[in-house]
């Protein structure tokens, strides 16, 4: 997407949408325009979840751990797919009620898994933002 493709989208949604809303659809659809630029999204899912791993690495969290994340998100990849990019917490509560179904596990191993995938998501989201602000000198990973 473009940003002729983004106005054009503004443009035609302005009679639907009130002022509040469309500076969401703006700050939605400039964030997508960033991702887009800074490559995020032509990565594999593989690729984020090992940029995730060694981010989480670097802030010290211990090997058990890690290998918590890459275990729980790896199978959630391999259920759904679609690039992690596009998942929506629709897939996120599909996966979770066929993980409790399938392994028979109580609510709080299920909220325990569930866990993780904020962790993930937010991690892709503040990869995104340092990429932005890489030109100011930041080291944020």
């Amino acid at each position: 997407m473009n940003q002729e493709t983004a106005n054009y989208i503004m443009q035609r949604m302005s009679k639907y949408l009130d002022n509040s809303q469309m500076i969401k659809l703006k700050d939605t659809l400039d964030e997508s325009l960033r991702q887009s630029e800074d490559g995020i999204l032509e990565k594999s899912s593989q690729e984020l979840l090992d940029m995730f791993i060694a981010t989480k690495r670097l802030e010290g969290r211990s090997e058990k751990t890690l290998f918590l994340y890459r275990f729980n998100i790896e199978k959630m990849l391999e259920k759904s797919d679609k690039n992690v990019c596009v998942m929506n917490t629709d897939d996120i509560r599909a996966y979770l009620s066929s993980y409790q179904e399938q392994h028979g596990v109580s609510k709080a191993t299920v909220d325990n898994v569930r866990r993780i995938c904020p962790a993930f998501s937010n991690g892709l989201r503040m990869r995104t933002i340092s990429l932005r602000v890489r030109c100011t000198g930041s080291i944020r990973l």
